[in-house]
């Protein structure tokens, strides 16, 4: 397949138009990461890498969303991207990514857990 168009889709999106009508949409960096540009040629194996590494970026986008309002444990993180249909295998990569960044850690999850409730005790 040959890239014949690349149009920017508001502040976060890319769609990639082909020569054979074929259209991908790619979220900004994992477009800009791929370094596609027009008239590439890609294979179909690229193709399905490029749309793997698009379902990576959006769930990375929502662990970190549902982290950033508070410390969740790594199964209780997994079964929330779970209840979101994504991939098991993606979402197992990804926390995997997000424990070895020191995103996600058990031990200080329940630290915060039982300093929390014991200070809500009080």
């Amino acid at each position: 397949m040959l890239v014949s168009r690349i149009v920017k889709k508001g502040k976060s999106d890319v769609t990639i138009h082909f020569d054979d009508d074929t259209k991908l949409f790619l979220a900004v960096e994992v477009f800009l990461k791929s370094g596609l540009k027009k008239n590439d040629e890609i294979s179909d194996d690229r193709f399905s890498f490029l749309i793997e590494e698009n379902k990576k970026y959006h769930i990375k986008q929502r662990a970190f969303r549902l982290l950033g309002r508070r410390q969740h444990s790594i199964a209780e993180l997994r079964q929330k991207l779970w209840n979101k249909d994504y991939d098991k295998k993606l979402i197992d990569e990804i926390i995997k990514q997000l424990v070895a960044g020191n995103y996600l850690n058990d031990n200080e999850f329940a630290n915060a857990f039982v300093e929390e409730k014991l200070r809500a005790k009080k």
